[in-house]
């Protein structure tokens, strides 16, 4: 009796070590997708944030290469200069943002002459996000307008452009959808005239030098 019973423990013993060796159970699998799926979530949007903040650090570095460039351009002429047009209402910001498309890398090839005087160019000739650059004249010629509508939106203050002997001032706004949520572009902006809330918002200007940024999150 006590040989069949020992045979009997081996019979199961062997069973469970069969059993054991053929493999995964199906709970066992389902957890070990769950794991692997949760690593990967936490993996995407950890380099989602890393590209992103990326391609901030980019805009910034080229905003304080404009400062340097307005800062030399007026010791050899004595006024900034105006990149972005002539005269006030026309938000030409450069590169455009691409409707249905953000982000993309835009190459850096400008050929309005103010941005060729300037002669600012981001490392790696390529941008995320589209600048624009306004200046006053020197005291001899037209003063070019200061855009308050455009400034006032991100809360530059107005400079005066009317006077024959202007203040000399500069501004700059960069703007850019970098993480691909805002669908549709109007007047070349995020969502309508620089909104606030649906794209990531960087200026900086000659009353006020450091680079401020709103929706950085966003």
């Amino acid at each position: 009796m006590c040989k069949q019973s020992n045979n009997s423990t081996l019979v199961k013993l062997r069973s469970a070590r069969l059993r054991r060796e053929g493999g995964f159970t199906l709970i066992e699998l389902m957890i070990v997708i769950a794991i692997i799926a949760a690593l990967a979530a936490v993996a995407v949007v950890a380099y989602t944030r890393h590209i992103k903040s990326g391609r901030i650090v980019a805009t910034k570095t080229f905003i304080a290469q404009i400062q340097a460039r307005q800062a030399a351009y007026f010791q050899q002429f004595g006024e900034y200069c105006n990149a972005s047009g002539q005269t006030g209402g026309s938000t030409s910001f450069y590169p455009a943002l691409l409707n249905n498309q953000e982000p993309v890398a835009k190459t850096w090839a400008p050929t309005a002459q103010g941005w060729l005087d300037l002669g600012a160019r981001p490392e790696g000739n390529h941008v995320y996000a589209a600048f624009f650059v306004r200046a006053s004249s020197s005291a001899t010629g037209t003063p070019h307008d200061f855009d308050s509508s455009l400034a006032a939106s991100v809360q530059i203050p107005a400079q005066p452009s009317a006077p024959a002997t202007p203040h000399p001032w500069w501004y700059v706004i960069a703007h850019a959808d970098f993480d691909g949520s805002e669908a549709t572009f109007s007047g070349g902006s995020c969502g309508g005239a620089l909104s606030q809330t649906v794209c990531t918002l960087m200026w900086a200007s000659s009353a006020h030098e450091e680079i401020v940024i709103r929706n950085e999150g966003k």
